[in-house]
């Protein structure tokens, strides 16, 4: 009886520990880089419930990630490669200081079996893809990153490329079919893309950046598989909004970003046992600041690269302009400061042409952000906290504070890999 039970014991701790290395089945790791904490209070306390994070709500762990010690020239480069292959450097993308190769974490998923995937809204040949997919030293310019793209062993790959789209696609189009890629050039074949392929799609940069979503939904429907999948999302477009000070558009994309992450849950839902979704911002652009509560009647609407468009397509009034960049009832009618604006954006539209709309414009949202609670410090990478949210299997790994080396450890584990010794 003894040996029996002894047996059965013995046989339930093997099945357990088979089962804890094994891993999350499915892992889906939402980036949103360039977001503060502050920008996330912005979105809740101006966008209500037209824009924000309110699927944040929904995750039950929050952590928070600290700064990565050391100098680094480009602390941007240092944190993907931390997050994606385990280290911290910021010369190199997918290779350890010494030059020795080492595998990402896709690399490493690929390694188990699993299905795995990389969609961004930005560009497939910028650093964020790169850190996961290129082995590079020193760091490369985007033409070899690009190069990289058919050695990437990854099934599903969606994204813009830093150059003239051509219509072949050239010189990718060879390598990625020699591979198996299928070619996705309109959201038609995107939707009847099958389960089975790999799939490339190609998007143009200036794309409205909801392509993500049709990026999203094909992702779900074709990656998930027996032996799980880890599916990496980049939402480039909250940083590049936070590098002009786009306080109006930073919302408008966390907004977008959300709608991802609702995509993420939903996913979850159906799996609740075996499913991670981690959302996660590893470096802050722009340290913005919210000195005061923010006012109720904060825009939502006009991106500033809109503005700008709508300024440069026409003459308008200096009044309409001011209407446009959501300034319009900013200042008393016969104040000193309106009188300067309106001198201001005369000069510029009266100007020999190419006239230039972005000195002034960034004046005026200047004052209209410190006028409705808000405040920009600078228009580059900075070293601040950044939050990450998880729900699902494995979730609580990430509570509390820690860097992204740290991370990149509870991502593996969460793989059933192991820390990297």
């Amino acid at each position: 009886m003894r040996r029996f039970l002894r047996f059965w014991l013995l046989l339930a701790l093997l099945v357990y520990s088979v089962g804890l290395s094994a891993g999350t089945r499915n892992v889906i790791l939402i980036l949103c880089n360039g977001v503060n904490l502050a920008q996330l209070e912005l979105a809740k306390q101006a966008g209500l419930s037209r824009a924000g994070l309110s699927n944040t709500a929904a995750m039950p762990v929050g952590g928070t990630l600290l700064p990565l010690t050391g100098r680094f020239r480009d602390l941007e480069i240092a944190a993907l490669n931390a997050l994606a292959c385990g280290y911290a450097g910021d010369r190199s993308l997918g290779v350890t200081p010494g030059g020795d190769e080492v595998e990402s974490l896709l690399g490493e998923a690929r390694l188990q079996g699993r299905r795995t995937g990389f969609l961004t809204d930005g560009a497939l040949n910028d650093w964020p893809g790169g850190a996961f997919f290129a082995r590079e030293n020193p760091l490369p310019p985007r033409e070899r990153l690009e190069a990289w793209l058919p050695l990437s062993d990854i099934d599903f790959l969606a994204g813009a490329l830093f150059r003239p789209l051509p219509t072949a696609l050239e010189p990718l189009e060879t390598p990625m079919n020699r591979l198996g890629y299928q070619l996705v050039r309109t959201p038609e074949e995107l939707r009847n893309a099958a389960a089975g392929r790999r799939l490339f799609a190609i998007h143009e940069l200036e794309q409205d950046s909801s392509v993500l979503l049709s990026y999203m939904d094909t992702a779900l429907r074709i990656l998930p598989n027996e032996r799980g999948m880890l599916l990496v999302v980049n939402c480039a477009a909250p940083g590049a909004a936070a590098l002009v000070n786009d306080t109006a558009g930073v919302i408008r994309e966390l907004w977008r970003v959300d709608r991802v992450l609702g995509r993420a849950l939903d996913f979850f839902k159906a799996n609740p046992s075996n499913t991670l979704v981690a959302l996660i911002s590893l470096y802050d652009i722009g340290d913005l600041q919210l000195p005061r509560p923010v006012a109720a009647d904060f825009p939502v609407g006009r991106s500033r690269s809109e503005i700008l468009a709508r300024l440069a397509a026409g003459r308008v009034s200096g009044e309409k302009a001011l209407e446009l960049a959501g300034a319009g009832d900013l200042f008393a009618p016969s104040s000193r400061e309106l009188t300067a604006v309106l001198a201001g954006y005369s000069r510029v539209a009266n100007s020999p042409l190419p006239r230039s709309f972005e000195p002034w414009l960034d004046r005026v949202l200047s004052l209209r952000d410190r006028h409705s609670g808000v405040e920009w410090l600078t228009r580059s990478v900075t070293i601040s906290l950044t939050p990450v949210f998880a729900i699902g299997a494995g979730a609580q790994a990430f509570a509390g504070e820690y860097n992204a080396l740290e991370l990149h450890d509870a991502l593996r584990c969460a793989l059933g890999v192991g820390a990297r010794p």
